[in-house]
């Protein structure tokens, strides 16, 4: 919104959530004191009424005149009224003072003042805060002011809204499906902007660790620096690494797991890329003639793929191991196996799941979920006793689901 510019003090940009208009509002106030007030009631405060606004930056105030400010001065209060006034007609809150009521945190240049704040709007703070922190930037990175953090957790308070709408919905299966596409939708948006900002640090961290070597090859630095800029180097290589694993895992879902053109594509001409040169016979015998390797091949492949067991299960074996079963297990755990499932099971076998490796109950990897357990955890389980999903979706979720159980076997899958 260029039309509302303050050149190099304030700029506002705004998008939306869904209906609901967001602005954030980026401000450096001037440095001088008297140029404060007049700087202040210029900014606007015409926005529409049920407007979210995020408040970020150098605000050249100290809010509270006793925690705020180290040495207090007549300066601190030069446009704090009007700054005040401007702040509350955004309806916006200073999360990190809320939940920090009584901490002394300088972040100005001279670390005797708290100048840069976030502010957001009050019932996000409310409903989303997770956590806010200073901190000093790093040597590398310029400014003399502290960084400031502010944590809000989208995902677990919009899902806690969502479990409300999907037990008095008629068709929760619906509902969710859709909450689910247009979570996807923005989650792959926002994955867009995550490459080039793990690109960066971990070329940067490389750069460090070669610095931080070759320091150390001069003696102007100890092993000490080295190991650290080595640690540093290897988390961003796993981020990395992890970036690539959760593409792959979305390619997967959203087109090896549904029917679509990918699915269902001609196979390539070329049968294999890594040639097979020889083959270890039962006897032990490695050959490498083409026809008894393509006999090999074709008859192991043709034990794999039938329609039939080809090991059916022993029924004197299995008549065995149910005696045994019914003797070793207690009147509890009897009763225990025979409970329907709750949702508390649900939510901890979430949180009992591989992050990254395990799929979630409907799409989604396990980490997903796992940023609110318990509120999936009841959700997964009315849809799945209410019958409101089509049939493929009920029979993924229930073979996703690790059921955990107080006997000796950690988990155990069910099946429909």
């Amino acid at each position: 919104m260029t039309e509302l510019d303050v050149a190099y003090k304030y700029m506002v940009v705004n998008t939306h959530w869904q209906e609901t208009p967001v602005y954030f509002h980026c401000v450096y106030a001037p440095v001088q004191p008297t140029e404060r007030v007049a700087f202040y009631d210029s900014l606007p405060r015409d926005f529409p009424e049920d407007s979210i606004h995020v408040v970020m930056g150098d605000l050249n105030l100290p809010f509270d005149l006793y925690l705020d400010v180290d040495k207090p001065h007549h300066v601190h209060t030069v446009g704090r009224i009007n700054c005040l006034e401007w702040l509350a007609a955004l309806r916006v809150t200073d999360a990190w003072r809320m939940h920090h009521d009584e901490d002394r945190t300088y972040s100005g240049p001279h670390k005797t003042t708290r100048l840069d704040y976030i502010l957001a709007d009050t019932h996000l703070v409310r409903d989303c805060y997770v956590s806010s922190d200073y901190k000093r930037p790093d040597a590398h990175v310029a400014g003399d002011h502290a960084i400031h953090t502010l944590v809000r957790e989208a995902i677990a308070t919009e899902a806690s809204r969502l479990l409300v709408v999907l037990r008095d919905a008629q068709n929760p299966g619906v509902v969710w499906h859709a909450w689910k596409k247009r979570t996807r939708r923005f989650l792959q948006e926002a994955h867009r902007h995550v490459k080039p900002h793990f690109l960066r640090e971990k070329t940067a961290s490389a750069v460090r660790l070669a610095e931080a070597r070759r320091l150390h090859s001069e003696g102007l630095s100890n092993l000490e620096d080295i190991e650290e800029e080595e640690k540093l180097f290897l988390e961003s290589e796993d981020l990395w690494k992890l970036y690539f694993s959760d593409l792959n895992f979305d390619v997967h879902a959203s087109k090896n797991e549904r029917s679509t053109t990918h699915f269902f594509r001609p196979p390539t001409k070329v049968l294999y890329k890594t040639p097979v040169r020889s083959v270890r016979q039962r006897d032990g015998t490695l050959l490498s003639a083409p026809d008894i390797i393509q006999k090999e091949f074709v008859a192991h492949w043709t034990g794999v793929m039938r329609e039939d067991d080809p090991t059916p299960p022993n029924r004197a074996t299995r008549r065995r191991f149910l005696r045994v079963l019914r003797r070793k297990l207690t009147v509890e755990d009897k009763n225990a196996l025979e409970e329907n499932v709750t949702g508390t099971d649900l939510q901890t076998s979430i949180e009992t799941m591989a992050p990254h490796r395990t799929p979630g109950p409907d799409g989604f990897s396990a980490c997903f979920y796992q940023v609110a357990p318990a509120v999936f955890g009841p959700k997964d389980l009315k849809e799945i006793r209410g019958r409101k999903l089509r049939q493929c979706f009920r029979r993924r979720a229930m073979r996703s689901i690790p059921l955990p159980t107080p006997r000796p076997l950690p988990w155990t899958y069910v099946y429909p």
